[in-house]
C-alpha cells in the first residue's frame, strides 16, 4: 500500500480527497454525536431492545 502511494500521485491525490471529506464528516458527526447519545437514552427508558441503535455510534 505505501509502495503504491509512493507511486501513484493519482491515489495519493484521491486519498487526500477522501481525507478532507472524512474530516468534514466527522465534524458533522461529533456535533451530532451529543444529540443522537440522548436519543438513545431516551428510547433505552422505553424500550428494552434498543441495542439495535448501537450502529448509529461505531
Amino acid at each position: 500500500m505505501v509502495i503504491l502511494l509512493i507511486y501513484n500521485s493519482v491515489t495519493i491525490k484521491s486519498l487526500t480527497v477522501m481525507g478532507t471529506r472524512c474530516k468534514r464528516a466527522l465534524a458533522k458527526a461529533s456535533k451530532a454525536l451529543p444529540i443522537l447519545l440522548n436519543y438513545k437514552k431516551e428510547i433505552m427508558r422505553k424500550e428494552e431492545h434498543s441495542q439495535d441503535l448501537w450502529f448509529l455510534y461505531f
